[in-house]
């Protein structure tokens, strides 16, 4: 066998299993040398980094305060800064195992034009809630799901809703002639959504000029009590959905954010969406007198596929129909 032969002691060998990698490789597995010391003629080469490693890399992104806290439900978070030094996060809604009391004895009914007599409710003592989102947010499926019933029409084509439509709770042992607009115990009501809603340009805006005359009318009549925003769990919180809240702010509309479709992600990016409206909410509430923030620090999650944070926000809604006196 003839003798192995080196290029000069200040270049590389040909073959990139060299001197120097053989010998770093067998000294790790504690073997001997593929050769003597004494034969290799430069056994202190200098191994050159590859010429990627010598480019300028990119400054890692900042990574953003964590500032929900979590509750005793997988699909409700709170906003750290509007959580009492002496409250357990954990406790909170505990219950949403199983469906709330009054939502488990009474249901909803479609209140159609006829029976409102073509306008809205003129009852002061009912309270509502209102739904609203941008197209194609999956505002009809939760609706539906929310009622356990299918009582508002979907569609694959999105801005089919374009007027509110109402819902009545009424108590199940209530005969259904009496289940009129004046004997409801709350109203849920779907609103028009916005984005890219089917219809003529003048006609669109129309309908969001309505909407927004709806809310901030019935929020000063007292019986808007919260309005929840649907936001895609896929997408985030999007420029229109960014306008959206700064003018419920500036109307001073209370509103909650509930994420949507969050079977359809995952879980790290679903929980970056609600970190980011908690910080949204810190931020706020800042900048803004105590008691003037109308953001909810509460965020739901939810899925209308697989009803997951159902029970939790029935239980929000539930809570904001009391606060009427409706369900004591």
């Amino acid at each position: 066998m003839g003798s192995i032969r080196f290029r000069s002691s200040n270049a590389r060998p040909r073959n990139r299993a060299g001197a120097p990698k053989l010998q770093r490789r067998n000294a790790m597995r504690g073997l001997p040398p593929p050769w003597p010391d004494d034969d290799v003629p430069n056994p202190d080469w200098t191994l050159h980094r590859p010429k990627r490693i010598s480019k300028k890399l990119k400054a890692p992104k900042a990574i953003p305060p964590a500032l929900l806290a979590p509750t005793a439900s997988p699909y409700v978070y709170i906003s750290k800064p509007a959580v009492p030094d002496d409250m357990d996060t954990a406790t909170l809604f505990r219950e949403a195992d199983n469906l709330p009391k009054f939502f488990a004895s009474s249901q909803f009914e479609y209140l159609s034009p006829n029976l409102m007599q073509h306008d809205l409710p003129k009852f002061d003592h009912i309270g509502e809630v209102a739904f609203l989102g941008r197209s194609n947010v999956g505002k009809s499926s939760l609706i539906n799901a929310l009622m356990r019933r299918n009582l508002c029409k979907t569609s694959k084509s999105p801005g089919r809703t374009q007027l509110p439509y109402y819902y009545g709770l009424f108590p199940n042992k209530m005969e259904p002639d009496e289940r009129m607009p004046g004997n409801a115990l709350g109203y849920a009501v779907d609103l028009p959504g916005y984005g890219y809603a089917k219809g003529p340009d003048a006609k669109i805006e129309q309908w969001q000029m309505d909407t927004q005359d709806l809310l901030q009318s019935r929020h000063e009549k007292g019986t808007l009590k919260r309005l929840f925003v649907l936001i895609d769990s896929r997408h985030g919180c999007t420029h229109i959905d960014s306008a959206i809240m700064g003018w419920m702010d500036d109307a001073g509309v209370p509103y909650s954010i509930v994420l949507t479709k969050a079977d359809q992600t995952s879980i790290p990016e679903v929980i970056k969406h609600v970190n980011e409206f908690c910080m949204r909410y810190a931020s706020t509430s800042q900048l803004q007198e105590e008691g003037a923030v109308t953001q909810s620090p509460v965020v739901h999650v939810t899925s209308s596929k697989n009803r997951w944070g159902l029970n939790e926000l029935l239980m929000s809604i539930e809570t904001e129909f009391i606060s009427m006196g409706r369900l004591a």
